[in-house]
């Protein structure tokens, strides 16, 4: 046996949500840095706004963590894919 409780548990699975609830709040918060920085107009601007807008809902238990990171890579592979076109 380990010693642990069901309430170390518990405990343990509350600050894993705490410390991920402040890691989306800060990404949502440097995209929307990015966002205002980029030129209007800029796709990659509302890319970056509508990500921090989705991260928000996220964090209210609204919407999975896995499909913020789906749309992650979903606005990186149309930036990459604009860029290759580009060229």
């Amino acid at each position: 046996m380990t010693g642990r409780t069901i309430e170390d548990i518990e405990q343990r699975a509350a600050e894993i949500a705490d410390a991920e609830r402040d890691a989306v709040h800060t990404l949502a918060g440097c995209l929307r840095e990015l966002a205002v920085l980029l030129p209007e107009g800029s796709t990659l601007a509302y890319d970056f706004a509508k990500m921090a807008k989705f991260a928000d809902l996220m964090n209210t238990g609204r919407e999975p963590g896995p499909a913020l990171v789906m749309d992650i890579q979903i606005v990186a592979r149309d930036y990459l894919k604009r860029r290759k076109d580009a060229t």
